[in-house]
């Protein structure tokens, strides 16, 4: 239940090459239809390094167009 009042939220560096990537289609395609994103206000990308693929699924997330805050480059 707590994390239905996620608002904020931080992926900043993610899929870095350094860190051993792991975002990939099927974990966006989680994420997007999660309910717990409904009430998702912020989300921060910034040095995202995912591959095109990744990037198509993230702009496909339905709550993207909700959010007041959103950061994709650094």
């Amino acid at each position: 239940p707590y994390l239905r009042n996620l608002r904020k939220l931080n992926l900043s560096n993610a899929g870095d090459a350094g860190n051993r990537p792991e975002m990939d289609v099927e974990t966006v395609r989680a994420l997007a239809d999660s309910p717990n994103f409904a009430g998702l206000q912020e989300l921060d990308l910034g040095s995202a390094s995912f591959s095109q693929a990744v990037w198509d699924e993230v702009l496909r997330c339905p709550w993207l167009t909700e959010l007041n805050w959103l950061r994709l480059h650094y």
